[in-house]
């Protein structure tokens, strides 16, 4: 892998963990105006809890994975990357289950079912990138 893709997949974790932030602040602030755009329903008092919910947990995560300034790639603990793989990963396989099996056509349904995707397949490759260098200065 060149610097130059090295460079690329070092911005990976810090934009992800962005995504979850403003997602989960948008969930908090707004529950019923994501889901409306989300999936294309209006949702009632009890979704809107949970909404809530799932948003600090979004939240929770973004800042749980933000990384570090100034520390170097081998230092750095895997553990943001499995969360925020393991979660993207999922995240998208529920999203394309709502929109191919669900029927649900929300406005931004498509587009983050992308987004999710891209982030799945930039995670992997920063995983993998990680423990190749990991391994090399082992040695």
């Amino acid at each position: 892998m060149n610097a130059k893709s090295n460079e690329m997949l070092l911005f990976v974790v810090p934009v992800a963990a962005v995504v979850e932030v403003a997602t989960g602040l948008w969930l908090l602030i707004a529950p019923r105006l994501f889901v409306s755009f989300l999936l294309g329903e209006t949702v009632g008092q009890t979704g809107v809890i949970a909404a809530r919910i799932c948003g600090l947990a979004l939240l929770s995560l973004g800042l749980a994975c933000w990384p570090e300034r100034g520390m170097p790639i081998g230092q750095r603990d895997l553990a943001p990357i499995r969360a925020l793989l393991t979660y993207n990963a999922l995240l998208t396989t529920y999203l394309l289950y709502l929109r191919i099996l669900g029927g649900y056509r929300g406005a931004l349904l498509v587009p983050a079912i992308i987004l999710h995707i891209l982030l799945t397949i930039l995670l992997i490759k920063y995983a993998v990138n990680s423990l190749l260098l990991f391994a090399r200065l082992s040695v």
